[in-house]
């Protein structure tokens, strides 16, 4: 159930937010922090044109990681307390400092590759017999000399670094009006009680039973966007011009291989992605069909695609119950991960509760000398449990990756990111269904239909939303709220099918997506559903000793190698469409196991 009232941050009990005095004691240190760190890059320059010494080319890359972690933590702490209140000018201020110390960082370091781009393959090697200690730094510098072609002149460098400031604007903007700024008012609940609309209590109100809160929810919301729709699309443009734009300044073909090609993942995955979703769209319109015939609809809206087709298991869970019975879920990852988990909600790394202009929606984030933490907007719901599984998958990568590797490979990249959280989310839906009756298995399998669609349909669509405005503009065509409304309108049609009616509302959802102002990034949900179905099987399936295999080889190996040479070390070859058609192939099985539970059952009108 929504909450009737959000709470401000002081009226919430303080075991439920987290506390961020372990990464700096007070606003003043992290003010102490940033100011020695700032003072400190203004000198990374003096360490140009000295790279053609192994011994310097050691210690600059030494000295340039630990500044690195040290402006990272200082915007890691400057984003967390901006999210706690995205009202708030203060921290709005420190967030603007610490990207600003970004930019100057890398601007100050941006002579590096340059330089070393300048060394052969021949001396590099010789390199590392004259200064052992940099063989350690081996797959960082192959990360740069693969770039070879793609990295500019140190003054073109310094030039593309500064500009990354007034390049974020478009998504500083949206970010701000989104959750700052946009008030979307009240409807009225199920029980005629008048109920505020944010982010969080929409996703409730749209599995409601109640059809007419479900419409007034929807409408309400997207009319906002719909207000302000002429300025949302110049932010979109704004934001694919930015990456078109880079695109061309590196030398690339075009903005997909410019987003694919560092992170060393082949377009082949992208485009087989569209096409093995493409052909499965079947069986989402079989699903949706299912839904509206359960439902007793004769006129499936978006708006009716959320509700449950049956009760949830629990109807309200204390974050207490849900983090036990995430423990229990994930037990079977081993007792290391376990007691890593615990310690995120015990010593209060989780900022739980949905408070007063907080951020919505949930994430995880760690950087390197700093622990992960967690946010989360929990309302008690199914879906809560599930999102906190999912953001511990994330948080525990972190974890390992920190733990088992050095700064130079610590971070795991973007495509393996969504792996291991969607893994969890199999992992609980696979240990709720062992006790389940036939309607919470009615409830559990319709929640992985949903996964499967939100993951991997709803996320191909908008992988080809990106697809086609990135396009557009490298054509020299036009892209503005008509164009998209039109475009997001089409791609809709086709995904949804004709048993759910795509209504104008729906037609300006992108302008509410914040994944579409970072560049081809919703493809790895795609694709990390994909290969969670699979790691999630083998689990279950090959016990103890393969998920040992996988905490060592994937959670712990960060970004030490390339991302599908760490998925091949765990089983999955994602350069084979065999591979998703084999997770596409769990999409229809789980329909399956769905249809013969409801049979011809139909339900009363929801």
């Amino acid at each position: 159930m929504a909450r009737e009232k959000t709470l401000k941050r002081s009226e919430a009990d303080e075991k439920y937010l987290w506390d961020l005095k372990p990464i700096f004691k007070s606003d003043s240190e992290w003010e102490r922090h940033y100011l020695e760190t700032k003072q400190r890059i203004r000198k990374m320059d003096s360490r140009k044109g000295t790279l053609s010494n192994s011994k310097a080319l050691y210690e600059t890359i030494r000295e340039m990681l630990e500044e690195k972690q040290k402006v990272e933590k200082a915007v890691f702490y400057a984003k967390l307390k901006t999210d706690e209140d995205t009202a708030l000018t203060k921290y709005q201020e420190m967030e603007q400092k610490a990207h600003k110390l970004g930019v100057d960082f890398a601007s100050k370091i941006s002579f590096f590759s340059p330089e070393v781009l300048r060394l052969s393959d021949a001396q590099i090697k010789t390199f590392y017999s004259e200064t052992p200690e940099l063989k350690q730094y081996k797959r960082f510098l192959e990360d740069v000399t693969r770039l070879r072609k793609h990295t500019l002149s140190e003054h073109e460098e310094k030039l593309l670094a500064e500009s990354s400031k007034m390049a974020s604007a478009a998504e500083d903007v949206f970010m701000l009006l989104d959750n700052a700024d946009f008030k979307f008012g009240k409807i009225r609940d199920e029980k005629g009680k008048e109920a505020e609309l944010t982010h969080s209590t929409y996703q409730l109100f749209l599995k409601s039973r109640d059809r007419k809160v479900r419409e007034d929810a929807y409408r309400l919301l997207y009319s906002k966007y719909f207000e302000h729709k002429n300025t949302l699309g110049a932010l979109v443009n704004a934001s694919v011009n930015k990456y078109v734009f880079y695109s061309k300044a590196r030398n690339y073909n075009d903005s997909i291989e410019s987003a694919l090609y560092p992170s060393e993942i082949d377009r082949s995955v992208y485009e087989n992605l569209i096409e093995s979703v493409n052909e499965a769209l079947p069986v989402l319109h079989d699903y949706l069909k299912l839904r509206k015939k359960v439902l007793g609809l004769e006129e499936q809206r978006m708006w009716d695609i959320s509700v449950p087709l049956a009760e949830e298991p629990k109807a309200e869970y204390s974050f207490e119950e849900a983090a036990e019975t995430v423990k229990k879920a994930l037990s079977p990852l081993g007792d290391d991960y376990i007691s890593n988990a615990e310690k995120m909600w015990k010593e209060r790394r989780i900022d739980i509760l949905p408070t007063e202009n907080k951020r919505g929606g949930a994430f995880s984030w760690a950087v390197y000398g700093t622990r992960p933490h967690i946010l989360l907007n929990f309302e008690g719901t199914f879906n809560d449990v599930s999102t906190l599984a999912h953001e511990m998958g994330h948080a525990m990568h972190s974890h390992y990756s920190i733990k088992n590797q050095p700064p130079a490979y610590s971070d795991y990249t973007t495509f393996c990111a969504e792996i291991t959280s969607m893994a969890n989310e199999q992992l609980l839906a696979a240990h709720m269904l062992e006790t389940a009756d036939v309607d919470e298995k009615i409830f559990l399998l319709t929640h992985l239909m949903d996964n499967f669609r939100t993951g991997i349909f709803r996320q191909t669509q908008f992988s080809e939303f990106e697809k086609t405005t990135h396009s557009m503009v490298e054509n020299d065509e036009s892209l503005n709220a008509e164009n998209l409304c039109r475009i997001y309108s089409e791609l809709n049609s086709k995904y949804y099918g004709k048993d759910t009616v795509t209504d104008r509302e729906i037609s300006i959802e992108w302008a509410r997506i914040p994944h579409f102002y970072w560049d081809f990034y919703v493809y790895t949900y795609a694709t990390g559903i994909m290969s969670a179905t699979i790691i999630a099987d083998n689990v279950l399936k090959k016990g103890e000793g393969y998920a040992r295999e996988y905490v060592e080889n994937f959670l712990s190996a960060g970004s030490s190698k390339p991302p599908l040479e760490i998925l091949q070390s765990v089983g999955i070859d994602l350069t084979s469409k065999k591979t998703m058609q084999k997770a596409l192939e769990t999409v229809q099985k789980t329909l399956g196991e769905l249809e013969k539970l409801l049979g011809g059952k139909a339900s009363s009108k929801a």
